[in-house]
């Protein structure tokens, strides 16, 4: 079993390659990627943001006038190594 997954498990992944999801609120979304997680954000036009996570990429739009969509959804993050504190 690799870094915990069952065989099963891994024949089930599921991968994106771009997913585009709406927020009405791109300004303070595009500030908790980048400043708040550090992650990798690149601006585009008319308030959009992309994040590259790995091989895929996550595309932030803003949502219509008087939406507010909610997603939930998991980024998997590969295990590193931990070693054990010395004395």
């Amino acid at each position: 079993m690799e870094h915990g997954v069952s065989p099963k498990a891994k024949e089930a992944e599921t991968r994106f390659i771009e997913l585009t999801l709406y927020t009405s609120q791109p300004d303070a979304l595009f500030s908790c990627y980048a400043n708040d997680l550090g992650m990798k954000v690149t601006e585009g036009k008319d308030q959009y943001f992309a994040v590259e996570l790995g091989e895929s990429v996550l595309i932030w739009e803003p949502a219509e006038n008087g939406t507010c969509p909610i997603y939930h959804y998991a980024i998997n993050i590969a295990l590193a190594p931990i070693f054990p504190a010395e004395s």
